[in-house]
């Protein structure tokens, strides 16, 4: 389903078919807990006198958490393309909320989806919610897991707030956990792009926008995501209007309009061609 153009009907049926894998997914989970439970105390009581017997329950129990695992991540990956294809952070995160309310997130998953909740709220303009999600992932010491990301959420609320010396040095430890092989994710194409947005915003802030333009281009060509499309274009066309360009900020801007969704990139995009009469 196209989320960008679907109805509000549409859209709950979308989180109703979340909420039910959810569940589905988390009764999968306790199955296969339980079956792990029933071959470790069976062997403790009765020890190796069934081994025979584990020659069966062992490959079942194998192959559930194989299949669980699948699941989950089949899960996550089509959650995540809510936010990454269809620009709808709301509805992600409308997800997320109703999915703890009913008691259905995934624990396995938890950091993941707090990671992911602050990432909606930023994309949402929600910066200071954003900001307090991090600092319970922090308190946890749940983002040790996820560095990397945790970089870029601080990263993204300084850059909110236009402060250039902090974000400089959250862009500076970030350089060296990769650089000392520690921002624990194994793509390089994906750090690579979590390090460019970090650098293109530095440049923009330091209104080095042959700079800025350079690498949000390559980025328009490498990335495939329409969250990630959705950015750039707006970044370029904001670069256009401080060059004078326009015609071109006008073109990049209804881009992000017309395929942002719930971006809170949209109505800044808006904000722009209103200011600079570009909407005539």
């Amino acid at each position: 389903m196209n989320i960008v153009n679907s109805t509000k009907q549409e859209k709950e049926e979308v989180v109703k078919s979340f909420l039910r894998r959810f569940r589905n997914n988390k009764k999968f989970w306790n199955f296969s807990i339980t079956l792990w439970v029933i071959i470790i105390v069976s062997l403790a009581v009765v020890g190796v006198h069934i081994l025979k017997i584990y020659a069966i329950m062992l490959p079942l129990a194998l192959g559930v958490m194989g299949v669980r695992l699948a699941l989950d991540n089949k899960f996550l990956k089509d959650f995540i393309a809510i936010y990454d294809e269809g620009c709808d952070p709301k509805l992600a995160l409308e997800i997320m909320n109703r999915s703890q309310e009913q008691k259905t997130s995934l624990l396995n998953y938890w950091a993941v989806f707090k990671y992911c909740k602050a990432n909606f709220l930023l994309a949402l303009g929600r910066y200071e919610e954003s900001r307090q999600v991090v600092e319970v992932l922090k308190s946890k010491k749940k983002m040790k897991k996820m560095p990397l990301q945790y970089c870029l959420l601080q990263f993204a609320y300084h850059e909110s707030n236009k402060d250039l010396e902090s974000a400089l040095k959250v862009l500076d430890r970030a350089k060296k956990l990769v650089l000392v092989g520690e921002s624990k994710i194994k793509e390089q194409s994906r750090i690579d792009y979590m390090m460019s947005i970090m650098e293109t915003s530095i440049a923009i802030l330091q209104k080095d926008y042959v700079k800025a333009k350079e690498l949000l281009l390559y980025t328009l060509e490498t990335r495939t995501e329409m969250a990630a499309k959705v950015s750039c274009q707006y970044n370029l066309g904001y670069i256009a209007i401080q060059l004078d360009h326009l015609e071109e900020a006008k073109e990049r801007l209804q881009y992000v309009i017309a395929n942002g969704n719930t971006l809170h990139l949209v109505k800044l995009a808006k904000e722009l061609m209103d200011e600079h009469r570009l909407s005539d």
